[in-house]
């Protein structure tokens, strides 16, 4: 259905779902009505199955100021007295907003769900003139904007504190807020957590992992790439890029698969999305990366900021993730101070370890992160 959508986002997507890396940019026109028409009956039933009708509940999707700039925030949940968990996305510029319908249900009964689509990003790209904000880009912002939203939530839903859940690129948001405004936040939750030097062990373990699969393509096309990252540490963006294609290959993006094409077709069944929003995500993730560029050249640097929270930590990693890897998550974990830090092992997923283990996800978050939350609350 709706094929040439699916082109768009697959041609556009292809670098960036990964993990955080510089996207391509789509060239393909929106989609037409005929496809938006054939679309819509499918977003139609997944919209009703997920409607919210209990006395408690709240459902909204609209666009506040946050930091002087217009964007997009989705607040979801089945008892607005559960604990709030904001989600802050990866990509850079790749909001999880448009895959949500497809792990997020379950969350809905024990929290207050919260999607906000950063500056630029998604559904904002829009009303965005990239031009005049892209000067304002930087994790600085990011994280100020993120204290900001967790505000405008306070104020809302009338909680002191949230769960703060970064993923993928969206760590390096989540770890900053969480050392910079620990009093806003009751835990921290890591989901494909990065580290200082990620990008050699991206490297190291496709390779090893080629090597293990006796995938030729894979092994030539990442000696190829060497030396990597440069020998001053530094990482190009075509080489971020084309490391992941590599890794996606041998199962390192989504464990057992050697591509993300089922993730690149979930944005098309967003009720959340209509086809302004789905020809303008890939752009706004190109633009997005390339006004982090110099961020993203140099890495996330977070022992910088520092490495003793104040909040408890946890982190769920993938055993097979090599797109944000998961022995750049246990080096780190072991390193950070907190008044309690908890690593969960997925052992049958590599990334996007809440779609590839959506029931176990779950019972980790509830059993888990909400029990903290709701004491620290």
């Amino acid at each position: 259905m709706a094929q040439p959508i699916l082109q768009i986002l697959r041609a556009a997507l292809l670098a960036l779902l990964a993990a955080w890396a510089a996207p391509a940019l789509a060239e393909e026109g929106p989609p037409s009505n005929a496809q938006l028409s054939q679309r819509g009956a499918f977003t139609g039933i997944i919209g009703k199955l997920r409607s919210i009708h209990t006395p408690n509940g709240i459902d909204t999707l609209e666009q506040v100021e946050i930091g002087g700039v217009k964007q997009w925030i989705s607040i979801r949940g089945r008892d607005k007295a559960n604990p709030v968990l904001l989600v802050l996305h990866g990509g850079p510029g790749t909001p999880t907003l448009p895959l949500a319908w497809a792990y997020q249900n379950g969350w809905e009964d024990y929290f207050t769900v919260v999607n906000w689509e950063q500056r630029g990003a998604g559904k904002n790209w829009q009303l965005t003139d990239g031009e005049k904000l892209a000067p304002t880009m930087s994790l600085d912002r990011l994280v100020d904007d993120a204290a900001e939203v967790i505000g405008a939530l306070r104020g809302k839903l009338g909680q002191r504190r949230v769960v703060v859940m970064g993923f993928s690129y969206g760590t390096w948001i989540g770890t900053a807020l969480a050392l910079k405004h620990p009093e806003l936040i009751s835990a921290y939750v890591g989901v494909g957590q990065v580290f200082d030097d990620a990008e050699r062990d991206v490297y190291n373990g496709g390779l090893a992992e080629a090597r293990a699969q006796h995938n030729e393509a894979a092994i030539k096309g990442l000696e190829a790439l060497a030396p990597y990252p440069n020998p001053d540490g530094s990482v190009d963006i075509t080489k971020i890029v084309a490391v992941r294609k590599w890794v996606k290959a041998v199962g390192g993006g989504w464990y057992g698969w050697s591509d993300l094409e089922l993730l690149y077709q979930l944005p098309v069944l967003s009720p959340e999305y209509d086809a302004k929003d789905l020809a303008g995500w890939p752009i706004g993730n190109s633009w997005f990366g390339m006004s982090l560029g110099k961020e993203l050249k140099e890495g996330p640097q977070l022992a910088r900021r520092g490495l003793a929270f104040k909040v408890p930590v946890f982190f769920f990693m993938g055993r097979h993730d090599l797109m944000t890897p998961y022995v750049s998550a246990q080096r780190y974990f072991g390193k950070l101070s907190a008044p309690g830090k908890t690593f969960v092992t997925f052992e049958n997923a590599s990334h996007f370890v809440m779609l590839e283990e959506p029931g176990r996800f779950l019972v980790e978050l509830v059993g888990k992160v909400r029990s903290v939350a709701t004491a620290r609350e």
